[in-house]
């Protein structure tokens, strides 16, 4: 995962508005401090002195935050979430170079594999929904397809020469991008058995796939089409700050991308609802004066989105939330059989109970809640981890007051929110 002071964005799908940043937390997690989200809860973590590793987990959506970090085994450079599992990449002289589990949460962990890298070490975690990759900061990437417990490893050589420092990762399938260091993305579409230098005009940065798609970002944001080539994807960006793609994708049947920029002293967050031919801000309040930016983006739920903001004022950096208002939902589409998808409930509207279906592709923990109009979460129907197909369940609304709600699922990288309505 690429840091750089002068540029940062991340793609997000899905249909929902912004409102106002509100900072919900003033702690401060490093230089590099990430965030990610798993089974409900919002994580911060990074190193805030040294290798001092900071770990925050809130579970009421930012209000309250929970400092696990005495009690990590070691430094963490990333989570990540495969297959209903928390799982950490962990580099230190305690447990060395470690691929780590979590089944509470984040409060304790477990190691399931270990790394070893000459002159270097695996710091990053990517999934393409079945199998799992350890990036290293070398020229190693690792696969595996047992959730980590063993892994197989692939140089990428491109020229004849191995190139040494790799940034990020993303796959689908047999189709493989690796950024590297002051080359961009090498592409491989054999599954890393060979490999070729692919870049626009300027080398790609980061890399990452949305809706079974990979988007690359530079001085633009890009798509990687059909035919491998990328296609620029954000006309009409309203400002001329480069920016890369990063930290965890959210994607779900909406039409609205999401992105932020960041440049030296300003960092905005933008949308587009026409493949990014325009772009308009979708969120005001984040400092603007002795800014460093955004280290971290992502849709949480789809209620509220969090940033970690680095400033060179320390009366600005700090965790910020923004309340999402589900005022457009996705159009129902059929689902494929590698797709997720969250059906409109039959019937809507309804009295006083419905039946909400939803497919997914592999196995996962899912999380499906009803909420009102103020987000105030009504109802838990599912929180589990499902096999992979198609579920149902029942809604029973009798002791509810007519009106409008939304049902909500979170089940690993999906995400989808649709509207429904109680007459009585």
């Amino acid at each position: 995962m690429i840091r750089k002071v002068t540029l940062l964005a991340i793609i997000i799908f899905i249909n929902i508005s912004f409102a106002q940043w509100e900072r919900v937390s003033t702690r401060y997690t490093g230089t590099l401090g990430k965030m990610a989200i798993f089974n409900g809860f919002v994580y911060a973590y990074g190193d805030s002195v040294g290798t001092t590793t900071v770990f925050l987990r809130s579970g009421d959506q930012g209000n309250t935050w929970d400092d696990f970090s005495a009690g990590m085994p070691d430094e963490l450079f990333f989570l990540h979430e495969h297959n209903g599992e928390l799982m950490g990449m962990f580099f230190g002289s305690n447990v060395g170079n470690a691929l780590m589990v979590s089944a509470d949460n984040g409060e304790s962990w477990t190691t399931r594999s270990s790394f070893s890298i000459d002159g270097g070490a695996v710091l990053s975690l990517h999934s393409d929904g079945t199998i799992l990759y350890a990036l290293s900061n070398r020229e190693k990437i690792f696969r595996s397809t047992d959730n980590g417990a063993t892994w197989t490893e692939f140089v990428v050589s491109y020229d004849g020469a191995p190139q040494r420092v790799g940034l990020d990762f993303a796959a689908i399938g047999d189709i493989w991008v690796y950024i590297g260091l002051n080359l961009g993305a090498v592409i491989s579409t054999d599954g890393g058995a060979t490999w070729a230098a692919n870049n626009p005009q300027f080398a790609i940065g980061s890399v990452n796939v949305v809706n079974g798609e990979f988007y690359g970002a530079t001085y633009g944001m890009y798509k990687l089409d059909a035919a491998n080539q990328w296609v620029l994807y954000n006309n009409g960006w309203p400002g001329s700050a480069p920016f890369w793609a990063t930290g965890k994708s959210v994607s779900s049947n909406g039409q609205t991308v999401f992105a932020y920029a960041q440049g030296l002293f300003e960092a905005s967050v933008y949308q587009s609802n026409d493949a990014g031919n325009s772009w308009s801000t979708v969120a005001t309040g984040l400092p603007t004066s002795g800014t460093l930016g955004l280290n971290d983006f992502l849709v949480a739920d789809q209620h509220y989105a969090y940033c970690y903001y680095r400033s060179l004022n320390a009366a600005e950096f700090g965790i910020y939330r923004a309340q999402l208002s589900p005022t457009a939902i996705a159009d129902d589409k059929t689902a494929l059989p590698g797709e997720f998808k969250l059906a409109q409930n039959y019937p809507n509207p309804f009295n006083p109970s419905t039946t909400i279906s939803y497919h997914l592709p592999n196995a996962n923990r899912v999380k499906l809640s009803v909420y009102d109009m103020l987000g105030r979460e009504i109802q838990t129907l599912v929180n589990e981890q499902q096999n992979a197909g198609q579920h149902t369940v029942q809604f029973d609304a009798q002791q509810l007051p007519s009106g409008v709600y939304f049902y909500s699922i979170d089940a690993g990288n999906f995400q989808a929110t649709r509207k429904m309505l109680l007459i009585e």
